[in-house]
């Protein structure tokens, strides 16, 4: 069975550091909620949510606007995450779509994206996985 990229407690982590919730805090001091890899050296250590935009829907009892519930969005889709990311040339922070990181193909068999399922989130903080990984600032 392949592996799962979004687990629920990725998800969960990302709704719980929404944009800017991290502003302030030193690169190498931001908790790591998930890190993604692939090739020889395509790296993503997701730091927090970054989608500027919500999926919204009409409350049935009120017929207000309401952002949809993490369960009802289309996550993959739609999420957009402020990252440290690296093809090999040293780590740069940015924001990034999942779908299109989930979509990347290597050569030269078309292998995809894994998730390091060691990485839990919150439980590193990103200079500890960098110095783990021997990665370097751009």
């Amino acid at each position: 069975m392949a592996q799962k990229l979004l687990t629920k407690s990725i998800i969960t982590a990302l709704a719980k550091t929404p944009y800017g919730s991290e502003d302030g805090v030193d690169r190498d001091n931001k908790k790591v909620i998930a890190r993604y890899f692939g090739g020889a050296a395509f790296v993503c250590y997701v730091l927090e949510d970054d989608s500027f935009f919500k999926e919204y829907k009409t409350d049935e009892k009120t017929g207000k606007t309401v952002p949809t519930s993490i369960e009802e969005s289309n996550i993959e889709e739609n999420m957009v995450v402020f990252c440290a990311q690296s093809l090999g040339h040293g780590l740069e922070l940015g924001g990034v779509s999942l779908k299109e990181v989930f979509e990347l193909r290597f050569r030269p068999f078309g292998l995809g994206v894994e998730r390091d399922s060691s990485v839990e989130p919150f439980k590193y903080t990103l200079g500890e996985l960098r110095k783990r990984q021997g990665e370097e600032w751009m």
